[in-house]
């Protein structure tokens, strides 16, 4: 698998990400109003196929940070970090950051935003921002080595993405997860940056 960072249309100092395999693409985007989007484009079109896959690999080096997102959402772990991963100098210290940070609170389980959110450990996000519509739905299931993300599209809505908002979200406060995994992104560029402006100053 393939990863890219590529500059947010909306902010020069964010990189949006790009994880693409021999057919498939996964895409996940911060617009003008730091809502998060995700989008599953590739060869086998969503507008033929009315769905789409995407497979991160355990052995994938972005693995831990989707799985990180998959754990904080069925465990109840909502917990920002960011402030201590900005300290990190290397990925192994970001890992080791992350997996020492868990607050899971089992009330949340009792949440609405929570029973809309996972059922039978699979998440399923529906698109928001679409008046009286059903959305697009994110589908984000779990095995032993691999995570899937699956693209459902809806006749009611025209694009290919799914946008989770960052504020007023129906699941809420779940939604913050998804934003914590693109600041967590941000991090993992800016080490990844540092570590090969050293290398050519060497």
């Amino acid at each position: 698998m393939n990863m890219a960072f590529i500059d947010n249309y909306y902010d020069n100092d964010l990189k949006d990400i790009e994880l693409s395999n021999v057919t498939q693409t996964l895409r996940m985007l911060q617009d003008e109003d730091e809502n998060i989007i995700f989008m599953i484009l590739g060869e086998s079109n969503p507008i033929n196929t009315k769905s789409t896959s995407f497979m991160i690999e355990a052995s994938d080096p972005v693995y831990p940070l989707f799985n990180r997102l998959y754990n904080n959402i069925i465990n109840c772990n909502i917990f920002d970090n960011t402030e201590d991963l900005a300290l990190c100098t290397s990925e192994e210290e970001m890992m080791e950051t992350l997996c020492s940070s868990t607050s899971n609170d089992t009330n949340l389980k009792n949440k609405e935003s929570y029973i809309k959110l996972v059922n039978n450990n699979t998440i399923m996000v529906e698109s928001e921002g679409l008046s009286k519509k059903k959305g697009n739905s994110l589908i984000i299931r779990k095995d032993n080595d691999h995570l899937l993300f699956t693209l459902l599209l809806s006749e009611d809505d025209p694009t290919l993405e799914v946008k989770i908002k960052s504020e007023d979200s129906r699941y809420a406060p779940f939604n913050m997860c998804f934003m914590d995994l693109y600041k967590e992104l941000q991090v993992l560029y800016n080490i990844r940056l540092q570590r090969t402006l050293k290398k050519d100053n060497e």
